[in-house]
């Protein structure tokens, strides 16, 4: 349990820390894409999609993301994991 926000951590989702607030899933994704270089804070347009469609769609992809693109989901390693919440 991430203690702080009275939630608990599931390991099938990702979770964004930004400004005292976390967001989970499709929020997340959105988050960290109006964060990135190009075309990708565009993205940002999708928060008008309820959150429990975007959180659907999000789903079904990170479900067959090895099939989507294998080898892409790595595991981290030991310095990458000094990014993530334990």
């Amino acid at each position: 349990m991430l203690k702080p926000f009275d939630i608990t951590i599931n390991m099938d989702t990702i979770y964004f820390l930004k400004d005292g607030k976390i967001y989970e899933r499709s929020s997340a994704g959105l988050q960290i894409s109006k964060g990135l270089k190009g075309l990708y804070p565009m993205m940002m347009g999708f928060y008008i999609i309820p959150k429990f469609i975007r959180d659907g769609v999000y789903n079904m992809i990170a479900k067959r993301r090895h099939r989507i693109r294998d080898g892409y989901c790595a595991i981290p390693t030991p310095e990458e994991k000094a990014f993530f919440i334990s």
